[in-house]
């Protein structure tokens, strides 16, 4: 008659355990590795003890904890890569600046003591800008007459810091035909050089 493997028995419950808790710093850990350890030695005793058995057992213990084990590898991994900066989100937001039809944004730039983007108007008639916002950014006061299809430089002291900046713009304007005074939203995200 043959015994069931009391190592292999242990490595099928923590290999299921570790798969819960195997992401838990130093307790987790230990649990991984012991399941896959005892499942080692429960398969190397049960191939040379004919009257033991559990081979499945601890064979899926060390599935289990095998499993357990890259999981925490990568995750590991992933969070070394983050303190360190290389996963920061800003690495991954794309640069753009959009404002709605009528005005286009036709070129930007941000460092750390600036943001300058270059509006073209479209809009069909003159303007004069009245003022333009950003934030963070020092607001800039009139900026004078843009012809339709013109482009003006709207140049903001700004002190940026990281690696991009991610913030709403305005542009108020008047309209020189009627003198109706106009404000637009914008977006604008751009890699701080």
């Amino acid at each position: 008659m043959s015994k069931t493997s009391g190592k292999a028995i242990a490595s099928l419950v923590l290999g299921i355990i570790s798969i819960f808790l195997g992401w838990i710093p130093i307790v987790g850990w230990a649990i991984t590795i012991t399941g896959l350890v005892l499942g080692i030695i429960a398969l190397s005793k049960i191939s040379k003890d004919k009257n033991l058995s559990g081979r499945g057992m601890a064979i899926a213990g060390i599935v289990l904890a095998s499993i357990s084990l890259v999981i925490n590898v990568l995750l590991v991994g992933i969070g070394i890569l983050a303190y360190f900066g290389t996963l920061s989100p800003d690495k991954f937001l794309p640069n753009k600046c959009i404002f709605p039809s009528g005005i286009a944004c036709t070129d930007f730039k941000a460092t750390t003591r600036q943001l300058m983007m270059q509006v073209q108007n479209s809009l069909g008639y003159d303007i004069n800008i009245d003022g333009a916002t950003a934030h963070g950014c020092t607001d800039l006061p009139g900026q004078g007459a843009l012809l339709n299809g013109g482009t003006k430089t709207l140049t903001f002291a700004c002190i940026n810091s990281g690696s991009h900046y991610n913030g709403e713009a305005s542009i108020t304007f008047i309209v020189t035909k009627t003198g109706i005074k106009h404000v637009i939203n914008g977006q604008i995200i751009s890699k701080i050089e």
